[in-house]
């Protein structure tokens, strides 16, 4: 009750700012779809303005069916759920515009690119809102020879991805750019509701920070929802033994068992203890084994036509990763591999850009454009662990873990964008790298071609009662993306808003990503197609 008053007073004390300020204050009524949950959505959505700066706030309500609140928008359990519960009402904090010699927006960062991509292109962190809402920091300066550029991916988890690029203009007329990009801990990318560092796809009991594992919740066990830390679990792997050598224990564990008469209960006391207990492995506790990537990229540019209309350069880049990954022919952790694109060209004319660079991956263990769109979605997976004593059970990898499968490689890279009348956006890439690729099923390298392809388009002027669309599509190194065959690095997506009258505005989303929970190898099975919904109607007070 005393969460649900808090609610009431911030919601009124929102309401109240229309009466005190002249700017907008949007409602909004809609439905979510949250956890393959449908939930319905109430929110307030004002924004004030004073010189340069703008603040929106995102005030919201997730209700179900039967009346329950979301909890994750209004969590006071712990400091760092209040310290979330309160950046979740940011919507956004701007200074300025793009245009402008300095910039800065937090909250949503929708694309953002340092230099010419080879380690952050169009990265993202709004593809799983509103499911996990991220405040994020894009910040800008610029002259006419120095600019510098910098983005934090989520103040939420202590801004894990930082990413920053220099550039400036030497007397020979040379640009010269350095990036750097560090993500302090990939297996934040799963989220963990009760804040024990568990994540909750390998957590059996996601809602309690004291308690995440129990052995006996799989079929053909006994089971009694007791956690394989509890003082009062006997019998941890469910297999009708008491695990406990202690011969008190024996006689508190039988004496709470209903046995069938005539069961001569002094033999029972006696009876020898499980000798062969099989309990699930321990979940890996992401906040104290953090896994950490960083990443540094330098590069040149040789302008050859600047005008109002066209831009030519030609540009060479290179980058190295720092950190660990593993080898899967030795079967050890080894350090990560650089990434050169030796000759690229880059060229702007009117509404078309073009880009085409030629990429090589000397040693191995390296990937361009790691940060991409969907790096908040794919940046920690789950894989299968099996062992003679641990039953089959899920482990957490990071992104970087994968890396190790990469051998040395060769291949292009191309980019096109129409910008259509300054209203339509249309834009692609696609990367074709031959080199060595792991078999895991060979147990060796093989060649082989790995291609990415990317695809979006964007309304960013409203044209009649269109106020935004936008869609995109993506599937990163595959064999052939154009087969369109779902794996967890597909994403894709749309969204519009309409204009239905009287300053009312109907917005859907939808978005698809998959995720290979049973860690078998492939996204077919059910549930592992992961959709995200929002229907909602906005209108203004």
């Amino acid at each position: 009750m005393k969460k649900l008053n808090l609610i009431l007073i911030i919601l009124i004390f929102a309401a109240g700012l229309r009466a005190n300020n002249p700017l907008s204050l949007r409602g909004v009524l809609g439905i979510a779809t949250i956890d393959d949950q449908v939930w319905a959505q109430f929110a307030l959505r004002p924004t004030l303005e004073f010189w340069k700066i703008k603040m929106g706030l995102d005030i919201v309500l997730y209700i179900d069916q039967d009346g329950n609140i979301h909890q994750d928008e209004w969590d006071f359990s712990n400091n760092e759920a209040i310290r979330n519960t309160l950046l979740d009402k940011i919507y956004f904090l701007q200074y300025g515009t793009p245009y402008e010699p300095f910039y800065f927006r937090a909250g949503a960062l929708e694309r953002t690119t340092l230099g010419y991509g080879i380690l952050v292109n169009r990265y993202s962190n709004t593809f799983n809102y509103p499911q996990f809402r991220k405040i994020g920091l894009d910040i800008k300066y610029q002259s006419k020879s120095f600019s510098a550029q910098g983005f934090v991916n989520n103040f939420k988890e202590n801004a894990s991805v930082v990413g920053g690029r220099i550039s400036a203009k030497i007397p020979t007329g040379i640009h010269i750019g350095l990036s750097a990009v560090t993500d302090q801990n990939q297996y934040l990318g799963l989220a963990d509701s009760d804040y024990d560092g568990r994540p909750d796809l390998v957590d059996d009991f996601p809602n309690n920070p004291d308690h995440w594992i129990n052995s006996d919740d799989l079929d053909g066990r006994i089971k009694d929802d007791l956690p394989d830390n509890d003082p009062n679990e006997f019998d941890r792997d469910g297999d009708g033994i008491p695990d406990v050598y202690n011969r008190d224990e024996i006689i508190k564990y039988w004496d709470t068992v209903n046995l069938p008469p005539g069961i001569n209960l002094d033999s029972l006391y006696n009876y020898i203890p499980d000798k062969d207990v099989d309990l699930k492995k321990e979940p890996l506790d992401i906040k104290e084994n953090p896994k950490s990537i960083s990443a540094f990229a330098l590069d040149f540019a040789i302008p050859i036509v600047q005008s109002e209309l066209t831009t030519l350069s030609i540009y060479s880049q290179a980058a190295y990763m720092a950190g660990k990954t593993t080898d899967p022919l030795k079967g050890k952790e080894v350090d990560l591999g650089y990434g050169i694109a030796p000759l690229g060209i880059y060229n702007h004319i009117g509404f078309f850009t073009w880009q085409v660079e030629y990429r090589i991956i000397p040693d191995g263990k390296f990937d361009f454009e790691y940060w991409d769109r969907a790096y908040e979605h794919n940046r920690a997976t789950m894989v299968s662990h099996d062992t003679d004593t641990v039953i089959d059970s899920l482990d957490v990898y990071a992104k970087s873990d994968y890396l190790g499968e990469i051998g040395t490689m060769r291949g292009i890279y191309g980019r096109i964008d129409f910008d259509i009348g300054e209203k339509i956006l249309l834009g692609a890439t696609y990367q074709n790298m031959f080199g060595d690729i792991w078999d895991s099923e060979a147990g060796k390298y093989k060649n082989d071609n790995l291609e990415s392809f990317y695809a979006s388009a964007e309304l960013i002027q409203s044209i009649g009662s269109v106020e935004s669309a936008s869609a995109f599509y993506q599937q990163r190194n595959v064999p052939n993306p154009f087969k369109f065959e779902p794996t967890e690095s597909t994403i894709m997506g749309f969204s519009v808003g309409v204009q239905i009258g009287w300053g009312m505005i109907l917005n859907y989303s939808y978005k698809r990503s998959y995720l290979d929970k049973n860690a078998d190898g492939d996204v077919a099975d059910s549930g592992e197609a992961i959709n995200i919904s929002l229907l909602e109607t906005s209108f203004g007070f």
